[in-house]
């Protein structure tokens, strides 16, 4: 990873300081940049975000849904992240869900 881009993405870890995020290479051909979340350091946010999630589109998730809880913490640190991103930087940003 550039010394600019790991600079950059650890100023943006440092306003996430609530929620554990590492960066680095992943380690398959071409190694590309990844970014992780822990989405259990943010499940403090889940209540907030599941009643954000019923307040705009009116779909509930049940309490003892772990599947659908870890689905809303994520997405909702990606957004957060991504963000970021874009606020401070303007970069364009590539996401890819890889099964």
């Amino acid at each position: 990873m550039s010394s600019e881009l790991m600079e950059r993405c650890s100023q943006i870890v440092t306003y996430l300081s609530s929620v554990q995020v590492y960066y680095g290479r992943w380690l398959i051909e071409g190694s590309p940049n990844v970014v992780l979340f822990d989405i259990g350091s943010a499940a403090w946010k889940l209540e907030e975000w599941k009643r954000d999630v019923w307040d705009s589109l009116h779909i509930g998730i049940p309490w003892h849904d772990r599947e659908s809880n870890d689905a809303v913490i994520f997405g909702f640190l990606t957004v957060w992240f991504i963000s970021e991103v874009n606020v401070r930087y303007n970069f364009l940003i590539v996401c890819r869900k890889i099964l």
